[in-house]
């Protein structure tokens, strides 16, 4: 009879012991990551995996999309990343969430091409866009010329492989980490133009040469 209920009493012990294996891990935070025009290959190997890796490492939950957007609709990310044609995408995406009144996510662009979308300027309270000597400053959000990040010559294909523009981000996202959706990690350390009104170079071209003289 003891030894009866001794192993009982094992048996209720070892079904009330989790195992590390089998405790549940806290939900990481995600980071979407949208790449830019014709980067359809899988993820790990378009221009923006280095920077997914990095954020991996850093404790981030991290999906990598094309710039359509078409595999992550449902996501709600803390941290949305776009580079070029997928930096138009970051901020399509950020709209429809703050539209649907989920919450604000911080966007980071890097050299955002928005003539590829309908979204002209930020459309959250955080965004700041890196970019490189040909590409625009995006209005309404914090606007980061490569320079003055990196003594290294930056271009439109280059920026998101560079070690110094992918520190900056880093900088940034531990921070995201902790909480606060502000940028005054990368504003204190970078001195970025804050945001400005006006309309974009995209939105004034769709607006007055794309479209027909009677629209």
């Amino acid at each position: 009879m003891k030894l009866a209920l001794g192993l009982a009493a094992a048996g209720l012990a070892a079904a009330l012991t989790v195992s590390p294996a089998a405790a549940q891990s806290p939900v990481k935070p995600t980071a979407l990551l949208f790449n830019g025009l014709a980067q359809y290959q899988p993820g790990a190997l378009t221009p923006l995996a280095p920077l997914a890796n990095d954020l991996r490492r850093q404790g981030w939950r991290v999906l990598i999309d094309t710039h359509l957007g078409l595999s992550t609709r449902d996501e709600e990310p803390v941290l949305i990343i776009g580079h070029s044609a997928g930096g138009a995408r970051a901020y399509m995406f950020g709209k429809r969430m703050a539209d649907e009144a989920k919450f604000h996510p911080t966007i980071i662009t890097l050299d955002a091409a928005t003539v590829w979308g309908d979204v002209y300027r930020c459309p959250v309270e955080n965004c700041i866009n890196i970019h490189s000597p040909t590409y625009p400053k995006i209005p309404g959000s914090y606007n980061l010329a490569s320079r003055k990040v990196t003594n290294s010559i930056v271009t439109h294909v280059s920026i998101p492989f560079n070690s110094d523009v992918r520190k900056a981000i880093l900088r940034q996202s531990a921070e995201l980490l902790n909480g606060p959706s502000e940028l005054a990690t990368i504003v204190s350390a970078y001195s970025p133009e804050p945001p400005t009104k006006g309309r974009s170079v995209a939105d004034l071209w769709r607006r007055n040469i794309s479209q027909p003289r009677g629209e």
